[in-house]
């Protein structure tokens, strides 16, 4: 006899449920010292990481509970809730310096910035030409950073080193009529420092590097087009920084071109950028 065929569901829409966390009633507001002090002393590994995955989920909850109470004490008061704190950040809390320009157009800067050695690129705005080097013989993180590079400065090319000193580099890049000359040195195989000297008459900046990711590293990237990009500079206030600013500035070309979508950010931070 032929055998009787099994029905099947038709499978619906997948119905994704989102997580969400409450809290108890009595839920605590600081975390469990007990909790704390036991991860402090133990030494195994598989018992700390239990314990730190618990510490994580109570001081989650703790905030959590915290904040709830907070806005709980505010919607009682109406009118009369004190102001929300501000949080505290590195930029909040760091000392005032007294170099910060707060106007932009202070008449000072202005006149100085008129006659400095970026003078010239400003008043032309024409595309600067930029050479790429490297320390004698290159290593393999080297030279990926040395092709980001490439993508990251528009109208720039990149020279072997080989043996010429760098007295020799800058009588070339003077011949060539280059306008910047990068210089990427290394330390334990990884890039050290990126030396920036504008042509012909200076300055010369060094900026120590850190943290380097390539392009292929990241996580979803989007693809990278040749359009000339939308340069943001973000705290650069003071007077070294404006001057820092202008350098980085010069390297990129002053026509932007806002069809490619593509945007250079240079943000400054305690001196980190």
């Amino acid at each position: 006899m032929p055998k009787k065929m099994a029905r099947t569901r038709r499978a619906g829409p997948e119905v994704v449920r989102k997580k969400v966390f409450r809290l108890k009633n009595n839920a605590p507001k600081e975390v469990d010292p007990k909790l704390l002090e036991k991860y402090r002393t133990v030494r195994q590994a598989d018992k700390k990481r239990e314990l730190y995955s618990k510490l994580r989920t109570q001081n989650r909850d703790a905030k959590r509970a915290r904040r709830e109470e907070r806005e709980q004490v505010r919607k009682a008061l109406g009118n009369k809730a004190p102001a929300k704190s501000i949080p505290k950040t590195k930029e909040n809390l760091r000392k005032p310096d007294v170099t910060i320009v707060d106007e932009v157009n202070d008449q000072e800067i202005v006149l100085d910035e008129q006659d400095d050695e970026f003078a010239r690129y400003y008043a032309e705005k024409k595309n600067p030409k930029v050479l790429i080097t490297t320390s004698p013989r290159p290593s393999y993180r080297v030279k990926m950073f040395v092709r980001e590079a490439l993508w990251l400065f528009p109208n720039s090319i990149y020279r072997p080193r080989k043996d010429y000193q760098i007295k020799e580099i800058t009588e070339f890049c003077k011949s060539r009529h280059m306008t910047d000359l990068i210089v990427i040195t290394e330390r334990l195989k990884e890039p050290f420092e990126m030396i920036v000297s504008h042509l012909p008459e200076g300055p010369t900046a060094t900026f120590r590097l850190s943290n380097f990711i390539a392009h292929k590293d990241l996580k979803d990237a989007a693809e990278r087009t040749k359009h000339y990009p939308e340069l943001n500079l973000k705290n650069f206030d003071t007077r070294l920084g404006r001057r820092v600013g202008r350098m980085i500035e010069a390297l990129f070309p002053g026509k932007r071109d806002y069809a490619g979508r593509a945007i250079v950010t240079f943000h400054n931070q305690r001196d980190f950028i």
